[in-house]
């Protein structure tokens, strides 16, 4: 089958592993930043109606082979089964250059093929300061039921946004922040719309809206610095995204500057600014939950988004600096308790107001703030997710050519807790990224190869894999051509040819008994948990990927470079009821790693030993050497 069902066994229901996620990629920009690099389309101030038009029609046409695709049920109906989408990114590009109308068509098409939004569904759109006003705001959440805005402010310093290439003003920034937090103090105060409902017509405010900045522009000396940071805490924006500038190859800063030369800041001045970001955020009652984002805290950890009856959670005198590996006999310093049971070892199969999810995501130190993106941490908990429009990306999970080609539930679904972390490693193994051209003419080529496709070619297709010659329905059959290479785009020449888009993954060295697809899922899945304040759950991983797996990342960090208080510990839980407390387990694994015998059984395991805790990068050193340390961790994993 295309896509499986797992079954938590807590629970017996069934959770869907369709993708309940959804970015939609909308290109038009006034002018390219001369730091940008994704794709977009120049369009001045005013994009011309026909061309928009022309773009959403081309859009509609994806989503609607894109919901029909796969033979028996259809993947729109997998998603209608498992509640809606959960969430809807509109991303670009600067997508507040859409007409309200014409955004409320598209959201129109996803709800009607995907069996609408889901209660509470967060609808988010970016927008550019001086590309709206109060009437055009409005119209956006009333029309097409936008809960939430991302606001590319980028800095308060007017001469570095001019060097940045930025269209919009200090002043239309200022302007557009009053609109934004206005419309979210309506959805405060009650005004905001029927609360929990979801959609076009549904609410009259915001949820939340979060405030962009970019850290090391031209021009940005420490003091300009530490100014745009003083304004945005005393905005109190309920989010705040912080990128450092990634100067790109063929972008206008590619062409112009080199990286750590001035005027672009050094290596320790660039330290320096994320370092402020992190301190001046965090003192001013901000949760810093992912390397780039925070999230403002609820005073008493109440509020949407914060799940009641959650289980307790590490604080953070619990997480030591260091803690020492498990001696190769089992007898080391006794494993300290959380305050109360959490479920460490589980894998999560669905639910949360996320769907399905494979995360080896440990539980928050804290309460989460219910300001942290929701679409965004669905690639942070590797839960399946759609990307549609120019350049954008999905990854589908569960295709399996051989089983036949529907959106069914699998036969083999796992209908134990003995079964579950199996098939949890089947479902890794099978993801794939997949990413629509990024040019225009190529992009409008390959959805009319989707659309002309048979389902069973679509879904093929969507999941990044090739049409096998003999379901091929068609008298002239399609031309597959050679893999390609990761950062290549994908295109088509014609009808005929359908060309599988490219994957951003790629196959690294492994251990032989460990199949390409789930080592690349536990490198991906480690590198995405050590990017966030949740950290890495190690049990997960000794569930899922198998406990030399968990051992071999333990091992790691008693690198060097992760003993200088970088990385942050987390103990297992003592006593809790079908856990074990025994860490002799844990201390032969690590040990077989410190012997080089670690990666020849790397397989899930349906029951490990649940001792080995979690890890996180400490706020800010670890962040800040975050590439170094997930570095160290893969090449012990190798």
């Amino acid at each position: 089958m295309l896509f499986a069902f797992l079954v938590n066994a807590k629970t017996t229901a069934l959770s869907s592993v369709a993708p309940l996620n959804a970015y939609v990629h909308i290109p038009f920009c006034r002018r390219r930043c001369f730091y940008c690099d994704f794709p977009i389309v120049v369009a001045g101030d005013t994009p011309r109606k026909s061309a928009v038009e022309d773009y959403v029609e081309c859009l509609t046409k994806e989503i609607d082979a894109t919901a029909a695709s796969g033979e028996g049920k259809r993947l729109g109906s997998a998603v209608a089964d498992a509640g809606g989408l959960q969430t809807l990114y509109f991303g670009g590009g600067t997508p507040s250059l859409l007409d309200p109308h014409l955004l409320a068509a598209i959201v129109a098409s996803m709800s009607r093929c995907f069996g609408g939004l889901a209660e509470g569904c967060e609808v988010t759109l970016e927008m550019d300061p001086g590309t709206f006003d109060a009437a055009r705001l409005e119209a956006y959440i009333e029309t097409a039921g936008v809960t939430r805005v991302s606001l590319g402010v980028q800095s308060w310093d007017s001469a570095v946004l001019h060097s940045a290439g930025r269209a919009h003003t200090v002043e239309d920034a200022d302007a557009a922040v009053a609109l934004v937090n206005a419309a979210y103090e309506r959805g405060r105060d009650g005004s905001g719309g029927a609360a929990g409902k979801s959609g076009p017509g549904t609410r009259k405010g915001l949820r939340s809206w979060s405030l962009d900045l970019i850290s090391g522009l031209p021009g940005e000396g420490a003091e300009g610095w530490a100014a745009t940071l003083a304004k945005t805490a005393l905005l109190k924006p309920p989010h705040v995204s912080v990128y450092d500038l990634q100067v790109e190859e063929g972008t206008a800063f590619g062409k112009w500057y080199t990286p750590g030369v001035f005027p672009l800041p050094c290596e320790d001045t660039s330290a320096n600014l994320y370092s402020a970001a992190s301190s001046t955020l965090r003192d001013s009652g901000y949760e810093h939950y992912e390397i780039s984002s925070y999230a403002l805290r609820v005073i008493g950890g109440g509020g949407a988004g914060v799940s009641a009856g959650s289980s307790a959670v590490l604080s953070e005198t619990s997480l030591p600096p260091m803690p020492p590996l498990p001696p190769r006999d089992g007898r080391g310093q006794g494993q300290q308790s959380r305050a109360s049971g959490g479920s460490v070892g589980s894998v999560s199969v669905g639910g949360g107001g996320g769907g399905f999810s494979l995360s080896v995501l440990a539980v928050p130190a804290t309460p989460p703030s219910p300001h942290r993106s929701r679409h965004n941490s669905c690639y942070w908990s590797m839960r399946p997710f759609l990307g549609l429009g120019l350049g954008a990306s999905s990854m589908l999970y569960g295709f399996d050519s051989s089983e036949g080609g529907g959106w069914d539930s699998c036969e083999a679904a796992a209908t134990s807790s003995s079964a579950s972390a199996s098939s949890a490693a089947e479902v890794l193994k099978s993801s794939r990224r997949v990413a629509r051209p990024r040019d225009l003419g190529g992009y409008k080529s390959w959805v009319d190869a989707l659309h002309q496709s048979n389902p069973l070619q679509r879904a093929h297709i969507l999941c990044g894999r090739e049409i096998e010659e003999e379901e091929e329905e068609e008298e002239e059959e399609a031309q597959i051509p050679e893999k390609q290479n990761a950062d290549e785009s994908s295109s088509v020449s014609s009808s005929s040819q359908v060309r599988v888009a490219s994957t951003t993954r790629t196959t690294r060295r492994r251990p032989a008994a460990v199949e390409a697809g789930l080592f690349d899922a536990l490198l991906e899945s480690v590198m995405v948990a050590l990017r966030t304040a949740d950290g890495l759950d190690l049990d997960k991983v000794a569930s899922v990927f198998g406990r030399d797996a968990a051992a071999a990342i333990l091992a790691a960090a008693q690198g060097p470079a992760i003993r200088s208080g970088l990385v942050a510990f987390g103990r297992p839980p003592q006593g809790e009821e079908g856990r074990s407390t025994d860490t002799t387990a844990a201390a032969a694994a690590a040990a077989a790693v410190a012997d080089g015998e670690a990666g020849k059984k790397l397989q899930p395991e349906p029951h490990p030993s649940r001792c080995f805790g979690s890890m996180r990068l400490t706020d800010p050193e670890g962040f800040l050497l975050s590439n170094q340390i997930i570095s160290t961790i893969f090449a012990a994993l190798e």
